[in-house]
């Protein structure tokens, strides 16, 4: 399984790439959503893992590029910031991470809905 993280920060590229890639996945970073979508343009990833907030391209602006370009590709977005930042554009409740994982609910990778969140149509 081929995995893309994708986060500004170099210690948590390397931390997740270590982690993944020991467990035996094949695994490449980028430093923000702009690369990352230079590097899905030339390589086929059954798995995004994307930071929120980056410089140039962030991971809902990212999310929304592999929902449209590579649907077969599963997105994940981790932050460090509280789900209910005010200083995030999809406050209080990232919408786009449920209708990215709703895509995926009849596939063979476990999916948890936030609470609360009613399945997209």
């Amino acid at each position: 399984m081929n995995i893309l993280i994708v986060d500004d920060e170099a210690p948590i590229r390397k931390l997740l790439s270590t982690c993944f890639a020991r467990s035996g996945f094949v695994v490449e970073t980028a430093p923000d959503g702009a690369d990352a979508i230079a590097l899905c343009e030339s390589n086929k990833f059954d798995v995004v893992v994307s930071d929120v907030m980056m410089p140039r391209l962030n991971g809902h602006q990212l999310a929304q590029w592999v929902a449209v370009n590579s649907p077969s590709t599963i997105t994940v977005l981790m932050s460090g910031y509280d789900a209910d930042c005010k200083r995030c554009a999809n406050s209080p409740r990232c919408t786009l991470i449920a209708i990215v994982a709703d895509v995926h609910v009849g596939s063979s990778w476990p999916v948890r809905r936030p609470k609360g969140r009613a399945a997209a149509n």
